[in-house]
């Protein structure tokens, strides 16, 4: 029990370290051992992705971070899979024999979770995990790309962990950055689910890091941890001029360049930054080898792109519809504008007329889009003129 809880106290601080020592007795007998038998690891490195799908191991207990307090509840919408702060009791769903315990605590930065189990539990549950991220992930459709674009996306990112072995016996250190930019809409946010997908099916550990916890990071001086928490890090819609030690915030640009390298240090890592910015003049200081080694432009989608999304949709959409027509009308539309017209052709017939009718669709998208151009609440619609729908025959 020591061991761990040294182990504890070096990567988080002396309180938790202290806290902890206070929990295993009753975490130990809620698992039905004793503090000496159980096992402790930091949950961010155990595969688990599952708990956020239909495979999650279910709760049988819970109980507050202190004797005699409830839980904390947290907000409505979860990360990972977690309900609150406090000691939740799993069973595992693979071998309902097997129970284990996370502790979830907030830290000194950041909300922690341990997991903690009977010390010779541990191998088998990390290999149900791996089996159920695995099932869990089952890719049932690719995103929809220009022909080789999400090829190119996932050689220049995971594909460089599949082969690392390979890759390593040369002296090359696997540390990629990629940035995904593009007009909104357009699949971005599905090529970075696609990969998280591929991530989870070979137990490679990944996360989302968000604007917010970049500059939460920066104001708690702890930029390269955060840099260094997965080995694959999607940074979701980054603002560019984060990156730009002529604009903005030039202090935290140059402390980004910091954290950049300092993974050097933290073993297989991967950078992928989403944006929906122009990147043509990024600094330059940022693409060196290592940082930032490739920009993917994602550009609309063309005919035969959209006509695959269409594809997709329910037949009896697809039966009531005239497809070319639709097709045609929205050129130069993105993914998100295509299926906003599904949106109003579902309302439509749900809570309108009881009809699929595709004017009527296009109608309430240029309703929307031009109460956006007076200044309300914008919807995601682009500053494209009006289209007026064509009549069928015409």
């Amino acid at each position: 029990m020591e061991d761990n809880i040294q182990l504890i106290a070096s990567e988080s601080s002396q309180y938790l370290a202290s806290e902890m020592r206070r929990q295993l007795p009753r975490i130990a007998a809620m698992l039905g051992t004793t503090a000496d038998n159980l096992k402790v690891c930091d949950y961010n490195w155990f595969p688990h992705e599952y708990m956020t799908s239909a495979f999650r191991d279910p709760i049988i207990e819970t109980a507050g971070v202190l004797e005699g307090l409830p839980m904390i509840q947290k907000r409505r919408l979860q990360m990972n899979g977690q309900v609150g702060t406090g000691i939740f009791i799993h069973r595992n769903c693979l071998s309902p024999e097997l129970k284990y315990a996370l502790y979830v605590v907030r830290g000194p930065m950041w909300e922690e979770t341990y997991l903690i189990c009977k010390k010779g539990d541990l191998y088998q549950l990390k290999r149900n995990a791996l089996k159920l991220n695995r099932s869990s992930s089952e890719i049932k459709q690719a995103p929809i790309l220009a022909d080789g674009l999400l090829d190119e996306i996932v050689q220049n990112t995971i594909g460089f962990l599949l082969r690392a072995r390979e890759i390593e016996k040369f002296g090359v250190k696997i540390k990629r950055g990629v940035i995904l930019d593009g007009p909104p809409g357009n699949g971005k946010t599905m090529a970075c689910r696609y990969i998280q997908k591929l991530c989870a099916q070979h137990g490679i550990r990944w996360g989302v890091i968000t604007s917010a916890d970049i500059d939460e990071a920066y104001s708690e001086k702890s930029l390269a941890e955060l840099f260094q928490t997965y080995t694959v890090s999607f940074f979701d819609d980054i603002d560019i001029s984060y990156m730009d030690r002529s604009k903005g915030n030039g202090k935290m640009a140059c402390s980004l360049l910091t954290a950049m390298d300092g993974m050097f240090d933290g073993g297989h890592l991967v950078r992928i930054f989403t944006t929906n910015e122009q990147v043509d003049g990024l600094d330059k200081a940022f693409t060196r080898p290592g940082r930032i080694d490739k920009c993917i432009t994602i550009e609309l989608p063309d005919d035969a792109m959209r006509e695959k999304l269409i594809d997709s949709w329910p037949q009896e959409i697809r039966e009531n519809i005239d497809i070319s027509e639709l097709i045609e009308k929205s050129e130069g539309f993105s993914f998100a504008e295509l299926e906003a017209i599904r949106t109003f052709l579902v309302t439509n017939k749900i809570l309108g007329d009881g009809e699929w009718d595709l004017t009527k669709a296009f109608d309430e998208y240029n309703e929307r889009r031009a109460e956006s151009k007076k200044g309300r609440k914008r919807l995601g619609f682009g500053d494209k003129k009006p289209l007026t729908p064509k009549k069928k025959g015409a």
